[in-house]
């Protein structure tokens, strides 16, 4: 059986290499065919991770859809060539996949477009899923999808109606049903799952933290990002206030080392990377203080850094997702609306989000941080053993999503 899964061209994203890691490991765990699974992308490195971290070599890149244009370098007649191409390419996937998998995420909302702008792209992006949901099984896993504004909206209606579609988020679940009139199913994000080589890493758990000298919750997390723009039109105010955060947790905090972990490292214009030597330019000597990790890592090792200090402060929201998973908690930075379906419903952990949406005042954010602190450490007992139940909770609900995806790979039948 060969499966196309999507989104999954970056692991040094981790939180996209979470999913599409747990999703492969699970399918062929739980599936008696032999699978292979094909992936987009053009870094030999992306497919050596995500084969270490499942144990599954039988992952290749797609050679079809992933397509090398003979006029690249000619602005308009590439463009032309592209249009002929994809659609040949398209039918020939048809005939080779048995199955397509688009990986969750929220690349089918509406957070990293602009209105009306990108209309072209998003009317591509679905009536690609449109195009292969009538051809072969194709699944839309662990989703946010919309709102949609305007014709969007339509599209959407129009083009995921014949995907098998399973949510993140309940909010998700009935946005689809209510707005868009598209069946689905609820699920949770993939990432709540035990990763492959988690429990080999929890073995190992005080070597991996003695080679960056700390200890097991004598530090606090910080997790920043590269995607600044998705958060304000003013960087150096945002950053400034976020040194400003981090020197007053400093503080409060004593004994304890601050870690900041890049959680994505590469494509290197949103690496969180870019946000340390933003830092460090603002003031260098607070920085020094600063433990490091801007490696690339596995997954793996990046939740058991997570899961094993006393909390998070996250602008990622699957570092947030990793932590809660180890059963510490995290405070995130919402950027969009998949903090509150994720976290906030999936979690119940709504009062440790911030809402950076809009015109949040970034004057604010030291405060607000140091109250969800407050309410972290008055209530951290508590708050751990909902976050226990809560996953568990999310784990079962996965399983089951990820039987019911399996059972019909195996059947003959293409109903949907």
């Amino acid at each position: 059986m060969n499966i196309l899964l999507k989104n999954l061209s970056n692991t040094f994203n981790y939180g996209s290499m979470m999913m599409g890691e747990n999703l492969i490991y699970k399918i062929t765990s739980k599936t008696k065919c032999d699978v292979k699974f094909y992936i987009q992308t053009r870094d030999e490195r992306n497919l050596e991770r995500i084969r270490k971290a499942t144990g599954c070599q039988e992952i290749y890149n797609d050679n079809i859809l992933d397509m090398e244009l003979l006029t690249e370098k000619i602005k308009y007649v590439r463009y032309v060539e592209k249009v002929v191409r994809e659609k040949i390419n398209y039918l020939k996937a048809c005939n080779f996949y048995d199955a397509v998998i688009y990986l969750g995420g929220d690349d089918f909302a509406e957070t990293y477009y602009t209105i009306p702008n990108d209309n072209k792209i998003i009317k591509h992006v679905l009536k690609e899923v449109d195009f292969f949901s009538r051809k072969c099984k194709t699944f839309m896993i662990g989703q946010t999808i919309g709102p949609y504004t305007g014709i969007r909206k339509e599209w959407a209606s129009k083009y995921l109606s014949n995907a098998r579609i399973y949510t993140r988020d309940d909010k998700c679940f009935d946005y689809l049903k209510k707005e868009l009139n598209i069946n689905s199913t609820k699920s949770r994000d993939l990432a709540f799952l035990d990763l492959n080589l988690q429990e080999e890493y929890e073995k190992k758990c005080k070597t991996v933290l003695n080679s960056y000298n700390i200890k097991s919750s004598e530090y606090i997390t910080f997790v920043g990002t590269g995607l600044l723009n998705s958060y304000t039109n003013n960087e150096k105010e945002m950053l400034t206030k976020i040194l400003d955060m981090l020197k007053a947790i400093s503080v409060k905090f004593k004994n304890k080392k601050i870690v900041y972990l890049s959680h994505v490292v590469l494509p290197k214009n949103s690496s969180d990377n870019n946000m340390i030597e933003k830092l460090k330019k603002l003031d260098s000597k607070f920085m020094q203080s600063i433990i490091i990790i801007d490696r690339p890592i596995l997954p793996a090792e990046a939740r058991v850094i997570l899961g094993n200090g006393y909390f998070t402060l996250t602008f990622r929201m699957h570092a947030a997702v990793s932590t809660f998973q180890m059963g510490k908690p995290a405070i995130s930075f919402a950027y969009s609306k998949k903090y509150e379906g994720v976290i906030g419903d999936g979690l119940n952990m709504h009062d440790l989000i911030i809402d950076c949406r809009g015109d949040y005042d970034y004057n604010n954010l030291r405060s607000d941080a140091l109250n969800k602190v407050n309410l972290l450490v008055s209530n951290y007992d508590e708050i751990c053993a909902k976050s226990k139940k809560n996953v568990a909770k999310c784990k079962t609900i996965v399983e089951e999503t990820l039987e019911d995806v399996v059972k019909i790979l195996e059947s003959d039948k293409d109903e949907k």
